[in-house]
């Protein structure tokens, strides 16, 4: 039994509206966007006990600092502004200098090292949950931000005087991104489908016969 010509172009049309919808499948899904890194360290100089100079706060690749310094000095880590571990004295023998770095994650320190003249001499051990430092020396010279061992920018220099290093690693709060695991073609074109169903089954296109 054949339908009528109305019937026919009814079928017509909505098979274009079908190939419509279609088309928008080749519209590349949407993608998850990576969340912007939210963690950020800052350091500053101190003089027996009072911050002098200006924080510094660092650039967003950067994953871990240097400093340098000269004589005996003590090192100690703390969490949240709270001593955690013990004050341990630098190691004698040339050391002049460290490198820490921190887990842009958690903003949690992750590596520290002792140094000679930028060359790593001893490694050591951080405690759980340490997020700040603070480093008590005969002198602090230098300090430089880096991205894995590779300096990044120019070294800072410590205003005259300077004996104390300190810095925390925070973690901002910021929305995340969330992921749409959808295509918004998929979601066209079931939406047209399911006009034109509901359309058909409401006789809302003449001469359509119903299924």
């Amino acid at each position: 039994m054949s339908l009528g010509l109305s019937a026919k172009q009814s079928l017509v049309a909505v098979t274009a509206v079908l190939v419509l919808a279609y088309s928008f499948t080749m519209i590349p899904t949407v993608q998850a966007q990576t969340p912007p890194r939210t963690d950020v360290a800052c350091v500053i100089f101190s003089q027996n006990g009072l911050h002098v100079g200006n924080k510094h706060c660092s650039p967003v690749q950067a994953n871990d600092v240097h400093a340098t310094f000269s004589g005996q000095c003590s090192f100690q880590f703390s969490s949240n502004g709270q001593l955690i571990g013990t004050r341990v004295l630098c190691p004698t023998g040339g050391v002049n200098g460290f490198t820490l770095r921190w887990d842009t994650t958690s903003g949690l320190i992750t590596h520290f090292t002792w140094t000679t003249n930028g060359n790593p001499v001893s490694v050591l051990t951080v405690p759980s949950n340490a997020n700040d430092f603070h480093l008590i020396a005969q002198s602090v010279t230098s300090f430089q931000w880096s991205l894995n061992g590779g300096l990044i920018g120019h070294a800072v220099t410590a205003p005259e005087g300077a004996n104390d290093f300190e810095g925390a690693i925070v973690i901002l709060t910021s929305p995340s991104i969330p992921d749409f695991p959808f295509s918004y073609s998929l979601i066209i074109m079931f939406v047209a489908v399911a006009a034109i169903y509901v359309a058909i089954r409401q006789n809302m296109i003449p001469h359509f016969k119903g299924f």
